[in-house]
């Protein structure tokens, strides 16, 4: 319970491993992870804070496995980082876009071919969506790869195709 972020994460060498248990709740956000951070979180809950669940920019890498993030006051997760892997996870009830990217991340990992995501984002923000892709469309934009696979969609898998460009629920 803080007025500020919950945990903050910046620097090159900062690492946070965390697993069972591990919660954030009616902060101003759960965890803002910044810098060259990394965070690998595992069964953790970020829920009822007065922003997002978490945010991660500038090069953060941050890996979700089975965490739930919701009825936070903005986006579950707004990344911008470096990289995004987010396996059997959920994003519900934010007021928000359950996860909002923006900026120039290489690698947005909901799931591939090979490793389901099997993640379920449901119930928020009717006007931003479940997934708010916020990237400027930019040159490079193509480089980045954003895969979805076994990932629900307000209870239902989007339709599978090859989308370039910004992708708008």
């Amino acid at each position: 319970h803080n007025n500020g972020t919950g945990v903050v994460l910046s620097g090159a060498t900062t690492k946070l491993k965390a697993s069972g248990g591990f919660a954030a709740h009616a902060n101003g956000a759960g965890l803002q992870i910044g810098g060259s951070a990394e965070a690998t979180l595992e069964n953790s809950r970020f829920y009822s804070n007065r922003g997002s669940g978490i945010i991660a920019n500038g090069q953060a890498v941050l890996t979700l496995t089975g965490c739930e993030l919701h009825s936070n006051a903005t986006s579950g997760l707004e990344f911008s980082g470096k990289t995004l892997t987010m396996r059997s996870s959920t994003l519900r009830d934010n007021r928000g876009a359950g996860l909002t990217v923006s900026g120039a991340p290489t690698k947005v990992d909901l799931g591939t071919f090979t490793e389901l995501g099997n993640n379920d984002l449901r119930g928020n923000s009717a006007t931003s969506g479940q997934i708010l892709d916020a990237r400027l469309y930019i040159g490079q934009l193509g480089a980045v790869v954003f895969t979805v696979s076994a990932t629900k969609l307000n209870g239902v898998n989007p339709r599978a195709d090859i989308y370039t460009g910004q992708y708008n629920n």
